[in-house]
């Protein structure tokens, strides 16, 4: 998503958008969610919605398969890389 950010749309320079998250009380990567999702929502609502529901379900996968001890389920892995998949059309789609 920073690729995007920072070449697709070149929003910001890196140490802008480090800034501009800082002040807005967030990480980068809410920060680069905030702002896909923003200029997105202008775009495809449907793309939109999908976006908003994934990015937190990959998310919490991420931090399962990071941080935990936790065997992750072959079932969670597919639903994994199909979301991702999702979400990478969905970006390619709207940018």
């Amino acid at each position: 998503m920073l690729y995007i950010i920072f070449h697709k749309k070149k929003l910001n320079t890196r140490s802008e958008f480090d800034n501009e998250a800082r002040r807005q009380k967030s990480g980068s990567h809410g920060h680069a969610f905030y702002l896909i999702q923003k200029e997105m929502r202008s775009k495809d609502w449907s793309d939109f919605k999908t976006f908003q529901a994934y990015i937190p379900k990959l998310k919490e996968y991420r931090e399962k398969s990071d941080y935990s001890d936790e065997m992750i389920k072959q079932e969670d892995g597919e639903d994994a890389v199909s979301k991702a998949d999702v979400i990478i059309n969905i970006l390619n789609r709207n940018f």
